[in-house]
């Protein structure tokens, strides 16, 4: 039937729910302002304004402001099914301040953009509640966001088909000392290898997951018993917040201004492409051996043998136990440093003089790979 629109609010977007909305989110920003590292800027605190000004404290000398962008991806539609939304700040800033922490740059500042078909302050009180203890984690202070209701674009959107769909995207900026940049150009064969452990799937490969999991175990599967003495449902372990790495790494290398403890030739960050993503960090005429990667957390084999995914499609699409992959000629220093910080790490290999990266899988098959 036809209908007569006459406010925003009859089109589908409230107004004053977005307004409450975006104090939630001003107040949560405000929160993250005290992890910003003072040596380097002071976020600016004032009400109403259309921007996050910074001001900048210390002189770069030549050094550089690094910039990246990530989002917690369809790990929403997870969030959405199991209704719970307090874990995905962690995936949010992992995705953004590891990539920084990567290439040697201290995590200083981020933004994020809420898309919402609905904006729900039931929705968003948690997602910001789980946003500032990740900042607090990863010493970042969140200077500012936009949370836009987008009803026709995402009412429709996701497995859920619910009005409550969402895209949740951040924007990071650090900073970069010359001295400190981890380029890959200083590995040698025979530098070792550090995994650090991961939390469960992190924010890659959820497409595939979900996608398993509704064929296996049917519409409902978020809310099916995974089998272990946790009591948790498939939503729940599909959930489970990313481990963030960077405060770990910013000690190795040192925070701004100050000195390093440990020394990286190079980083791998396991997201998208899983461990081929640590051929991007080794020089063209090297290679790598994995022999002794973390073994899988049981949510993967569960999958492998559910899809049926074989190794070589887990490694590639999922981190399969590692977050991060370092390269260094001192282990013992980043192996200490990431336990301190309450993650788990071990040499897994070393750098070769052969070309490619030869894995020991530990997935179901137990199979030689190479990527």
């Amino acid at each position: 039937m036809e209908k007569e629109y006459k406010t925003y609010r009859e089109a589908g977007v409230d107004v004053s729910a977005g307004d409450r909305c975006s104090q939630i989110a001003y107040r949560a920003c405000l929160e993250t302002h005290q992890f910003a590292n003072r040596d380097i800027g002071d976020p600016r605190q004032f009400s109403g304004g259309f921007s996050g000004p910074v001001r900048i404290r210390a002189s770069l000398n030549g050094d550089h402001l690094v910039k990246n962008c990530d989002g917690v991806g369809s790990k929403a539609l997870v969030a959405l099914r199991n209704a719970r939304y307090d874990t995905l700040g962690h995936d949010l800033l992992a995705m953004n301040a590891d990539d920084a922490a990567a290439i040697g740059a201290e995590p200083f500042l981020a933004t994020n953009s809420l898309d919402v078909a609905r904006a729900d302050p039931a929705l968003v009180e948690p997602l910001m509640e789980g946003l500032v203890a990740a900042c607090r984690r990863a010493g970042v202070a969140m200077v500012g966001g936009e949370i836009a209701e987008l009803p026709d674009q995402l009412k429709e959107v996701g497995e859920t088909g619910g009005e409550n769909s969402f895209i949740w995207n951040a924007d990071l900026l650090g900073v970069l000392e010359e001295e400190k940049l981890i380029d890959g150009t200083q590995v040698e064969a025979g530098h070792k290898i550090v995994a650090l452990r991961s939390q469960g799937i992190r924010s890659n490969g959820l497409t595939l997951a979900r996608e398993i999991c509704r064929s296996s175990l049917g519409d409902g599967w978020a809310g099916v018993d995974f089998g272990d003495e946790t009591g948790r449902n498939w939503g729940d372990v599909l959930l489970t917040p990313s481990v963030i790495c960077a405060p770990a790494l910013v000690e190795m290398v040192g925070p701004y201004g100050k000195e390093g403890h440990a020394r990286l030739t190079g980083v791998a960050h396991i997201t998208g492409g899983g461990l081929s993503n640590l051929s991007r960090v080794l020089p063209e005429d090297l290679g790598a051996s994995l022999e002794d990667l973390f073994r899988p957390q049981p949510e993967f084999r569960k999958l492998q043998e559910m899809g049926p995914v074989s190794d070589r499609e887990a490694y590639e699409t999922w981190n399969m136990g590692q977050a991060m992959l370092l390269v260094t000629p001192g282990p013992k220093e980043v192996i200490a440093i990431a336990r301190e910080q309450g993650i788990g790490a071990q040499v897994c290999g070393e750098v070769t003089e052969e070309t490619g990266v030869r894995v020991l899988s530990k997935g179901r098959e137990g199979e030689e790979l190479s990527f």
